[in-house]
């Protein structure tokens, strides 16, 4: 129990990590912001499926912010990633063992780390192509190419870091000796000992609370992120309303964004 006793275990990492956005925003403003100069009167924003520009925009500093803007709506989003896999991370003291303890902490060490390279990479990335795109120090086609191959590379290392950690041992769900009873809305405490999963079981591996068998939907569960059925990450508890206004957030912020650039 030495890696328990001594507060070693190992844990996602933490979110500051994350203010490394902010440079890189910094750094995408920069880029346009010097080369405003060399951006040409009408400004090729739009390319359709054969490759034809079909959309132009005036020249502006709305331009010029326009990737920033986006850019942080996508570093806001992998800042919720990685909030999510804290949020998903149980205490120590819940793990019967410093094997399954070691395990389960570097399951979310390995993904938050992901998170965080990738997340970085593909926001600056983002922000940086489109700024290059815009002052015509590269073309709008390049730009499009090159962010189909940053999606390629991330899905590649989304699966490469499941590899990983199912071939390391490295489990979500930790083999716990007590868990807590989440209280119902009207303030009872369901009865676990009921439940199909067993007497010490947490709710979300009672299988009357998965929707066809992938939909985890609980009201009485406080918990916003729970581990998935498949043993390889997470998914979100869909009955409580918080999720569904960030997935709304993070759907009509870049259309809002969008809109707004060719608007003005």
């Amino acid at each position: 129990m030495t890696d328990i006793e001594d507060g070693h275990m190992p844990g996602p990492l933490s979110a500051a990590w994350e203010l490394l956005h902010l440079p890189s925003l910094a750094v995408t403003f920069a880029v346009g912001y010097l080369n405003y100069g060399r951006m040409p009167g009408m400004v090729a924003t739009h390319m359709n499926a054969t490759g034809r520009i079909d959309a132009y925009t005036p020249k502006s500093m709305t331009l010029v912010w326009l990737p920033v803007g986006i850019q942080a709506i996508m570093a806001i989003c992998m800042v919720a990633v990685h909030w999510m896999v804290l949020r998903s991370f149980r205490s120590a003291d819940l793990v019967a063992s410093p094997t399954a303890a070691r395990s389960y902490g570097l399951f979310f060490r390995a993904w938050s780390l992901f998170v965080l390279i990738c997340g970085l990479t593909a926001s600056t990335m983002l922000g940086v192509g489109m700024e290059l795109a815009f002052t015509g120090l590269t073309d709008i086609g390049m730009f499009a190419t090159m962010m189909i191959v940053v999606a390629l590379v991330a899905i590649a290392g989304a699966v490469a870091t499941g590899l990983l950690c199912r071939r390391r041992g490295w489990r979500p769900v930790p083999n716990v000796h007590a868990v807590a009873q989440y209280p119902a809305r009207d303030g009872t405490t369901p009865d676990m000992a009921s439940s199909p999963a067993g007497d010490d079981a947490p709710p979300y591996e009672d299988d009357r609370y998965w929707k066809g068998g992938i939909i985890y939907w609980n009201p009485d569960d406080p918990e916003v992120f729970v581990p998935d059925r498949a043993g390889d990450g997470w998914t979100f508890n869909a009955a409580r309303p918080s999720i569904w206004i960030f997935l709304i957030a993070i759907i009509v912020g870049p259309v809002a964004l969008v809109w707004w650039g060719s608007a003005t």
